[in-house]
């Protein structure tokens, strides 16, 4: 992880990572990157690997810039290649996740009740708010004033050889390395596309000789004095002005199924999510739970708590209520904030803030206009698509369609769906029932029209599997 060191012109930094060798130096093992890092010293960390504490604390952030005297620095973020297509960058994040979670992944986080561990790991991926175009973008400009630097990231994920190369050339910003976890790894050579892992595929003969030249006595010395690293982790002989290598670090292996499995968890957690919220704020809502203390609201207010605690700041979020507003059963569908990406400025707030607040403040009481609301909702979503997300509606009701003079019927609604959703729109409908009285019938029958899920919860113990079947299995 590479970090620029303040003062302007060349300070030495520390380089404390293995890295990989520079684009187009292949060798059976390579070594591989830790993260480069942004601020000189500010972590304390510019000379030893990170903690999973440290790192932790910085993902949960307990530790900020503001507290070290630079609050213009703003929120700590990283700038990276995309783990879908760089090997470099999926170690990286593979490192990443690991040192928050305090060690190897067994399985995925839970959204729905995170642990510090879960949330740290997740809000790793949020904290990567920038993706280069390949491994040969990450890092700022030779040029780059300081503000410039930390304006784009406070830490670049990248590789030893690349921060050594860009401190050789006196850049305005010099770079600080920082190691992830044990601080080199190394990746099978096919993974990288030289050569071919068929032993008569075109290419396969050069690849071997490659390999064999690589880990010779002279292809070791001519990887080490073109500032590489060799296969066993020796530091090169080639030091460019300025930078200090480590002691030897021998890489870990990386098999290219671990690997595939990184790329995997990326992909799922890098998915962003639109999600309209329909929450039924008819006065059955404020019942509780057969035997318990927790309202159905209760719950999913702790539910929206909790789910928009782990949603992405880049995601997208909104919320609608429905009920009736008067003895006679008149509907009414409020929507008091509109579908908008959760980090936007929203009345002098960020849009989660208002989404939460609306949550807390809305009224219960009244009838279940359910079909009339699920259409309106539905038709609002639809409209309000987006390409780049997941689109989805989430309907939470704890009862049938009763007690309004809405004429809408769950016939018509069906109708409705199958003629409105469009495959070039795709917009899924998900719902989540309450108690013995929701209509499950129904519900399964909406999500499925549009090709959603619909869950039950008859108690507070269920919330967590319900959660984690309908919103988060994408």
């Amino acid at each position: 992880m590479a970090r620029p060191v303040r003062g302007g012109r060349r300070r030495p930094p520390q380089l404390r990572e293995a890295h990989r060798p520079a684009a187009g130096r292949q060798h059976p093992r390579r070594p591989r990157d830790a993260l480069g890092h942004g601020r000189h010293g500010h972590l304390g960390l510019a000379t030893r690997p990170l903690t999973p504490d440290a790192w932790r604390s910085w993902m949960l952030g307990r530790s900020t810039w503001a507290q070290t005297g630079h609050p213009e620095w703003a929120s700590f973020s990283i700038r990276m290649a995309d783990p879908a297509t760089s090997p470099t960058a999926a170690i990286g994040f593979g490192a990443m996740i690991t040192l928050a979670n305090g060690g190897p992944l067994a399985k995925a986080p839970d959204y729905a009740e995170p642990s510090d561990k879960d949330l740290a790991v997740i809000k790793v991926e949020h904290r990567i708010t920038s993706l280069a175009g390949n491994d040969g973008d990450v890092l700022p400009d030779q040029d780059d004033t300081l503000s410039e630097v930390t304006s784009r990231a406070s830490a670049y994920v990248t590789t030893e050889r690349a921060v050594a190369a860009d401190n050789a050339v006196d850049p305005t910003v010099p770079l600080a390395a920082v190691p992830l976890a044990g601080g080199a790894a190394s990746v099978p050579l096919s993974v990288l596309g030289v050569g071919a892992t068929a032993d008569d595929a075109p290419g396969a003969a050069s690849a071997r000789g490659f390999r064999a030249y690589l880990t010779s006595a002279s292809g070791l010395a001519a990887l080490r004095a073109a500032g590489l690293r060799a296969p066993d982790g020796a530091a090169p002989t080639d030091h460019p002005a300025g930078v200090a290598y480590a002691a030897p670090l021998r890489p870990a292996a990386v098999p290219l199924p671990v690997l595939q499995q990184t790329v995997q968890a990326w992909r799922g957690m890098h998915s962003r999510i639109s999600s309209m919220v329909l929450v039924d704020a008819s006065g059955s809502m404020n019942q509780h739970f057969a035997g318990g203390a927790t309202s159905r609201i209760d719950l999913v207010r702790g539910l929206a708590g909790n789910v928009y605690q782990t949603a992405s700041p880049r995601a997208r979020s909104g919320v609608c209520f429905f009920h009736t507003c008067n003895e006679l059963g008149t509907p009414l569908i409020e929507r008091p904030t509109d579908l908008a990406v959760n980090e936007s400025a929203d009345a002098g707030r960020q849009h989660i803030d208002v989404v939460v607040q609306a949550m807390s403040n809305v009224t219960i009481k009244g009838g279940t206009p359910l079909y009339q609301a699920v259409r309106e909702a539905y038709a609002y979503t639809l409209d309000e698509y987006d390409p780049g997300y997941v689109n989805q509606l989430v309907i939470l009701s704890d009862g049938a369609n009763r007690d309004t003079t809405s004429p809408d019927t769950l016939g018509q609604l069906l109708t409705y769906l199958n003629e409105a959703k469009d495959p070039q729109r795709p917009v899924r409908i998900i719902c989540l029932g309450y108690g013995a009285e929701a209509d499950m019938g129904a519900l399964q029958a909406i999500a499925s029209a549009t090709g959603g899920r619909a869950a039950q919860v008859n108690s507070p113990s269920e919330m967590k599997a319900a959660v984690n079947l309908a919103l988060f299995s994408l």
